[in-house]
């Protein structure tokens, strides 16, 4: 039930509107909204693909450390670390940690970067005079950040899965 209510509040945040005065409201509280997203991704990610690799390092580094204790009940705790450190590796590549991080904090810090930028009026949007227009414009940027990331994600996958082809 928990966590059917936790993904049901997910898709609110993101996809069904607020009743705000303005367009320009909800779009922009849908933003903080991403870029909270993007944030609290790339962090899951880099946490899971450090607490993953310490515990392939420490498996790893247990191995010989055992094969020089020459009591014959070390054995088994050498397969054991490592099956443990062949899992890390697997789950590491199989998940695309450090790729799924990498582009949640790009995408984080390009929608970050935009909202400033828009917010203080600086760079692209410093010589627009109509609000209209210059929300127009920050609107088609965002949108195509957001576009961007699952470009570059889908672009991952298949070289991924064309490298394992050959």
């Amino acid at each position: 039930m928990c966590l059917k209510k936790s993904i049901v509040d997910e898709i609110k945040k993101y996809y069904i509107e607020k009743k705000c005065e303005s367009n320009k409201e909800i779009y922009i509280d849908k933003i903080s909204n991403y870029i909270e997203y993007y944030h609290l991704r790339a962090w899951k990610c880099k946490m899971t693909f450090y607490s993953l690799n310490v515990i392939k390092i420490v498996s790893v580094a247990s191995i010989p450390v055992l094969q020089t204790l020459e009591a014959t009940s070390s054995g088994p705790y050498i397969v054991v670390a490592s099956a443990v450190s062949i899992l890390m590796e697997s789950l590491i590549a199989l998940f695309h940690l450090h790729d799924k991080w990498s582009l949640y904090r790009g995408a984080n810090n390009a929608l970050l970067k935009e909202k400033r930028a828009y917010d203080m009026g600086q760079g692209k949007y410093k010589d627009k005079e109509d609000e209209d227009e210059k929300f127009t414009l920050f609107f088609n940027e965002v949108e195509e950040i957001i576009s961007n990331e699952g470009e570059k994600w889908s672009k991952i996958i298949k070289e991924k899965k064309t490298e394992e082809k050959s």
